[in-house]
């Protein structure tokens, strides 16, 4: 794929991680291990082409970017001095919102959880002001070892993700490798 978007003259590759949508569907979902695999790959890729390489529902990217920047960095960074500089990820209900056909609200399209309808409430109302986007918008609201990771105010994980297979918009993302 990377070699057919190097030929295409592509500006912008958008790698999409798959978020089952219900538990049953959860055996169609790469394992933690298997995402960090792609991450190396996607990283190294990174490195050699002429296009930007982003992720959809793969926040963890972000953490797995500072640990390279850190490990290349030969011990003038740390994952605690380079956070200040991380990118921030956009993430459900932190930096983007899904309208439905009916004006209901969501924190991503694939996050079954409405924060309100726009025939009754503003955009930017619902946005700003509703619990379910202000809860998710707080790190220390993340549970297990999101809640622990250094990097949750980067990352956050998938609430998406963390939702269809637990049923918790806070359990820690079950696709992340990591363990603070």
């Amino acid at each position: 794929m990377i070699e057919l978007l190097t030929r295409l003259d592509v500006m912008l590759w958008n790698v999409f991680f798959y978020v089952p949508g219900s538990r049953e569907e959860t055996a169609q979902m790469l394992d933690a291990q298997q995402h960090e695999q792609v991450f190396a790959k996607l990283y190294n890729a990174s490195k050699r082409v002429n296009f930007q390489i982003k992720t959809t529902e793969g926040q963890h990217y972000q953490r797995y970017l500072l640990q390279q920047r850190v490990r290349e960095s030969r011990g003038r960074l740390t994952e605690t001095t380079a956070i200040p500089y991380a990118p921030r990820g956009v993430n459900d209900g932190r930096g983007f919102v899904f309208v439905n056909h009916r004006g209901q609200v969501y924190p991503s399209r694939f996050l079954p959880v409405s924060a309100g309808n726009l025939t009754s409430q503003s955009l930017s109302e619902i946005y700003c002001d509703s619990s379910l986007f202000a809860s998710l918008r707080d790190p220390s609201k993340l549970k297990g070892k999101c809640g622990r990771c250094s990097v949750r105010s980067i990352c956050g994980g998938s609430r998406a993700r963390a939702y269809a297979v637990t049923g918790d918009l806070f359990a820690a993302n079950p696709s992340c490798a990591y363990e603070p």
